[in-house]
């Protein structure tokens, strides 16, 4: 790995039922405030979120589930790219997990060397279940503004992994889980989200459940956006 680490933090595709669920997407603002943490701990970031980007691109995966996001072939473009030593992927939900995987197994199939890290509630809940699969090196429970950071100085310098709290990894095949780290309680330290990581006007261009904003209903399968509502700027 390079002295200075470069990062890729990436919110992968999305999957839903094609019957009663709707395509929708707002700003990750996770991902805004751990990049911009990582910037503050002076390590290079990149951001992909592969739902913006392939919003409008849509796969039938069988029993009526989609997915939307970039294909497989992009990402592999976007992370090829980007050439990190790291790559974030954030998993909020345990309904996702199976899109997590595979895109864990595709930045391994594009370098083995490439380390895999997943961040979220689904591996802060149930920390165990992503590491028993080969393509996943760390997982990070709770907030990870100060545990990431930490955990890739240590990797720099070849530290000891087990005074890191709040992460998972593997140590010769078997999972270790270190303690959990306190939470945060001086939330007014942290940086603002690097929002100049984003693009941030075209969030208000698509649905959105977050904050204020939404603009059109899409499902899949219908590719019709309405041209009768306006954005309005949502507050974070």
């Amino acid at each position: 790995m390079k002295r200075k680490a470069r990062i890729l933090l990436i919110e992968p595709p999305r999957t839903i039922y094609g019957s009663g669920e709707t395509k929708r997407h707002g700003f990750p603002l996770g991902l805004g405030y751990l990049a911009a943490s990582l910037e503050q701990a002076d390590i290079e970031v990149n951001v992909l979120d592969c739902v913006l980007e392939g919003f409008d691109t849509e796969q039938e995966l069988g029993n009526n589930l989609f997915r939307y996001g970039l294909s497989d072939r992009e990402i592999i473009r976007e992370i090829e790219s980007a050439q990190p030593d790291i790559v974030g992927i954030s998993n909020l939900f345990s309904d996702q997990i199976a899109v997590v995987r595979a895109l864990c197994q595709l930045v391994k199939e594009i370098d083995p060397d490439l380390l895999t890290v997943v961040g979220g509630n689904h591996v802060t809940a149930l920390p165990e279940h992503l590491l028993t699969s080969h393509c996943v090196d760390f997982i990070v429970q709770g907030e990870g503004e100060a545990i990431l950071p930490e955990l890739i100085s240590v990797l720099i310098e070849g530290g000891d992994l087990s005074g890191v709290r709040g992460i998972g990894y593997k140590r010769d095949g078997q999972v270790v889980i270190n303690a959990r780290r306190a939470p945060i309680e001086d939330l007014d330290s942290l940086p603002f989200p690097a929002r100049h990581l984003f693009p941030f006007e075209r969030y208000f261009r698509i649905t959105s459940t977050f904050g204020d904003s939404i603009w059109g209903v899409v499902s899949p399968g219908r590719k019709k956006k309405s041209d009768q509502l306006r954005p309005v700027m949502p507050t974070y």
